[in-house]
C-alpha cells in the first residue's frame, strides 16, 4: 500500500491544487456502491441514468480531504449545480469509508 502522504498528494494534487475525475453513473453503480446509493437517495424522482456523468473532486483543506461529488446529464449540468455530496474528513476516515483504490486508478 502507498504511504498516506503519497496517497493524499495523489488525491489532492502535488501542490494542493485539487484533482478530479469524471465517470459514468454505471461506473459508480459497479465500483462505488455506497456513493451510488447515496446519489440515488437524493436524485430527483430517485432516477440516475447510467449514461449520466459523476464528477469526483478532492481538495486539501487544512490537511483534510474535501470530497465533492456531483452527478448530471452532461458537463454543463455538472458545472451549474451544487454538490450532491460535500464533506471534509480526515484521511483515515476517507480510507475507511471510500473506495480510494478505485479512485486512484481513475486519477492516474
Amino acid at each position: 500500500m502507498m504511504k498516506k502522504q503519497d496517497l493524499f498528494k495523489l488525491l489532492t494534487g502535488e501542490y494542493g491544487e485539487g484533482r478530479s475525475f469524471r465517470v459514468s453513473v454505471k461506473w459508480v453503480k459497479e465500483n462505488d456502491r455506497e456513493v451510488y446509493e447515496h446519489l440515488l437517495s437524493i436524485a430527483e424522482n430517485r432516477i440516475l441514468h447510467d449514461d449520466w456523468l459523476v464528477e469526483y473532486t478532492f481538495n486539501d483543506i487544512d490537511g483534510e480531504i474535501e470530497i465533492i461529488i456531483t452527478a448530471g446529464e452532461d458537463r454543463q449540468m455538472l458545472n451549474n449545480q451544487p454538490a450532491w455530496i460535500h464533506e471534509t474528513i480526515t484521511l483515515d476516515e476517507f480510507l475507511d469509508f471510500y473506495e480510494y483504490e478505485k479512485y486512484i486508478k481513475q486519477l492516474k
